[in-house]
């Protein structure tokens, strides 16, 4: 079986695929941003004579790139649905969500796989990273410095990873305030709003989860979904059995055994 059967494309541009599993007592939202990768070395770095990537370069940043995703994505909030009992409607109650970058195989291409996500990746590279998601061309285009984690000048005190910031706007997230690049989109890196993902900042908030909300509205359509929090707006608390995901978030909230980087690591395995 593959890692993708039984999903459905989903998403405001339709870019993205998603599933529901059932895994134990839990339902988990799978849902899967289809990338390949191309990398290039920028003229001016190629004048300094900095050299072209090798494969084990390329390596490395694909496998940085789709664990910080992952990681930072995955099992940070759950969804729960308005359903008063489990008897009215049956199925999932209340779901977690685990993000997936699935690496796509050249030929996929050519047998007629569509809305993959085009991640160019360019050494030397000074630009500002973009997303485009619309049309029949999806494109995340990155320097590779860009999966480093970088403070802000004027607030030390928040990070992000640029990477990340667009793997959220592939997800279909905008900037808080604006659809455009001036500063004033990302919000004041002093509030909430300006620290997260989308902002200034690295903290995925409950107002980024309103994305698999919508996801789930389509998959189990008839019934609400809400991000699940309490009173204080803090994250809930998980059982004893959970476990943090390893990797480049090392400080994230937990997620089950075999979620992130090494997870999907297994899984292709599983699909060659």
């Amino acid at each position: 079986m593959g890692a993708l059967d039984g999903t459905r494309f989903v998403g405001r541009n339709g870019h993205l695929l998603a599933r529901l599993d059932h895994r134990g007592s839990q339902w988990v939202l799978c849902v899967f941003v289809l990338v390949q990768f191309e990398f290039d070395l920028a003229e001016s770095a190629r004048a300094k004579g900095v050299g072209e990537w090798t494969d084990s370069e390329q390596d490395a940043w694909k496998r940085a790139f789709i664990r910080s995703a992952e990681n930072t994505f995955s099992y940070q909030w759950s969804l729960q649905t308005s359903a008063r009992s489990r008897d009215e409607l049956g199925g999932a109650l209340s779901v977690d969500v685990e993000l997936i970058v699935e690496e796509i195989d050249p030929q996929d291409l050519l047998r007629g796989r569509q809305h993959v996500f085009t991640v160019f990746v360019t050494r030397g590279k000074t630009d500002a990273p973009e997303t485009f998601a619309s049309g029949d061309d999806p494109q995340i285009q990155l320097a590779d410095r860009h999966i480093e984690s970088r403070t802000q000048p004027t607030h030390p005190d928040i990070a992000q990873r640029l990477t990340d910031h667009e793997i959220a706007h592939a997800l279909g997230l905008d900037h808080p305030n604006c659809e455009g690049k001036e500063l004033r989109c990302y919000g004041d890196p002093k509030t909430e709003t300006g620290q997260r993902i989308v902002g200034l900042g690295s903290r995925v908030s409950a107002q980024d989860y309103v994305v698999f909300a919508e996801i789930m509205k389509t998959l189990m359509p008839g019934r609400g979904w809400m991000v699940r929090r309490d009173l204080l707006g803090e994250r809930e608390e998980r059982p004893a059995h959970w476990m943090r995901i390893p990797g480049i978030n090392s400080g994230r909230m937990p997620g089950p055994v075999g979620a992130g980087g090494a997870h999907n690591r297994q899984r292709r395995k599983r699909t060659r």
